[in-house]
């Protein structure tokens, strides 16, 4: 089995910040849809605060971060980085990363519910990725 080209970038590793901002300002953001009830909001906010948490640890860690159409793949980086846990963290994000198709593209709403699941396990990668960094 050959390994997959995941297309990558070099970064600075103190840019780490700007997707840590990024990421941040998202994940208040699932806060702010929640009180709306704005469920797809909520989940593109959930997804996307963890695309960019995800970033800003292979940026600290590693001094790159995935340029692929499919964010699935930033997993295959985020698995080179050595801290406890990763590998369990992963697999979160992996199941985080996945929905985002079915929030923003599908024609079918996404419901309060889902919403409330991604949100919750958004939080939790957040909130374990934040502490992984300076």
């Amino acid at each position: 089995m050959s390994a997959k080209f995941i297309k990558t970038e070099q970064v600075e590793k103190s840019n780490y910040k700007d997707f840590k901002l990024k990421a941040t300002d998202f994940y208040y953001g699932i806060e702010v849809a929640r009180e709306a009830g704005l469920w797809h909001t909520m989940g593109v906010a959930a997804v996307h605060s963890t695309i960019s948490i995800g970033d800003a640890l292979t940026t600290n860690y590693l001094g790159v971060r995935s340029t692929a159409d499919d964010h699935r793949l930033a997993k295959e980086i985020l698995l080179k980085i050595q801290i406890d846990s990763m590998e369990q963290y992963c697999n979160v994000y992996g199941r985080i990363v996945a929905k985002k198709n079915a929030i923003t593209y599908e024609r079918r709403s996404f419901t309060e519910k889902e919403s409330l699941e991604i949100a919750k396990q958004a939080q939790r990668f957040y909130d374990w990725a934040i502490k992984q960094l300076p």
